[in-house]
């Protein structure tokens, strides 16, 4: 069986391509034998595992990390624009604009980093992240949008605290990447 009759003509050269076998894929010397869900790439006119050439899984592992690392910058910056007029600077404007752009230019960087993030990741992987995100997303809209208009109307008894929003919406984030790696189990 070669490639290109697997593939439908598709050139492989220096790209990998995702298989999904339903169940044993057995072919001469220039395949390998399949039975999951594996990652190839051609090398030397074979295909081989790709994380044995192009290293995917480490470089996930890379990403993976640095999308820690900003994710922790932002956080102490976001914590250092909060607290540092309060504690720090008493209050000094100039400090206090510096703290929050220095937060909003790691925050950029940021969501550079989560968009490589998504990319390192395997198909399913950004599936589940991506599902998440859009539940997340619109819960977001509808329960923020839901809590103006309740509020506008004056439904709302209680001065409910900013910081509620983003918890809620860190836990239905979590709670919905659970879900997704229980669902495609």
């Amino acid at each position: 069986m070669k490639v290109h009759s697997v593939l439908g003509g598709i050139s492989l050269r220096n790209r990998i391509v995702r298989w999904k076998c339903q169940g044993h894929l057995t072919s001469n010397s220039r395949l390998p034998t399949v039975s999951s869900v594996l990652y190839f790439a051609q090398w030397e006119g074979i295909l081989v595992p790709a994380h044995n050439q192009t290293g995917g899984h480490q470089e996930a592992m890379k990403t993976t990390a640095r999308l820690a690392l900003w994710t922790l910058a932002w956080v102490a910056t976001l914590a250092l624009a909060r607290f540092g007029p309060t504690y720090i600077w008493d209050s000094q404007p100039v400090a206090s604009w510096t703290a929050i752009a220095t937060n909003v230019v790691v925050g950029i960087g940021w969501i550079v980093a989560h968009a490589r993030y998504l990319r390192a990741i395997d198909e399913l992987q950004r599936k589940i992240m991506q599902d998440a995100m859009a539940i997340t997303l619109g819960v977001g809209w509808v329960g923020g949008f839901a809590y103006v208009v309740a509020d506008a109307a004056d439904l709302i008894a209680y001065e409910a605290n900013v910081a509620i929003f983003p918890v809620l919406l860190a836990a239905v984030y979590m709670i919905a990447v659970v879900v997704g790696h229980l669902r495609y189990q």
